[in-house]
């Protein structure tokens, strides 16, 4: 019984985080962080999965629950590198304009991203692994140019 409670209270608390955070983006309409307000929720939907998968209520819960928490943490990785290998190649090089990133690549990853995840998650195919080479290759090229 004090695990439901444990497991209300943490997914709960996520839920009200979601709430709060969205609640400044709309306020301050600064659009852009829309993504890590995703990401939030289905980091709350993954704990969520986990906790039922242990409660035994969904069978492949806590294999769920935890492979969508990493590739969600893996996700936000992605963007914070696609924001801070441009601002320390810039300072480390000293350079007077602002480097930009490719449109393509962060589109191209970010749907790749989205459409691995759950094909690695729920199905477990090659193409999953196809999907990690590409996205292997869009990073390694985001990371050399």
């Amino acid at each position: 019984m004090i695990f439901a409670y444990t497991m209300a209270i943490i997914v709960d608390f996520l839920l009200f985080a979601f709430v709060a955070i969205i609640y400044s983006i709309v306020k301050t309409k600064q659009w852009q962080y829309i993504g890590v307000i995703t990401q939030l929720l289905l980091m709350t939907i993954a704990h969520g999965l986990f906790y039922l998968g242990l409660l035994g209520i969904v069978g492949q819960g806590v294999t769920w629950g935890l492979y969508l928490g990493f590739y969600l943490v893996l996700s936000l990785i992605f963007m914070m590198i696609r924001r801070l290998f441009p601002f320390f190649i810039e300072r480390g090089l000293g350079l007077e304009h602002e480097l930009k990133n490719s449109k393509f690549i962060d589109v191209s990853s970010l749907i790749l991203l989205a459409i691995f995840i759950p094909i690695e998650i729920f199905f477990n195919t090659p193409i999953g692994a196809a999907l990690a080479l590409a996205l292997l290759l869009i990073h390694s090229i985001r990371v050399s140019d």
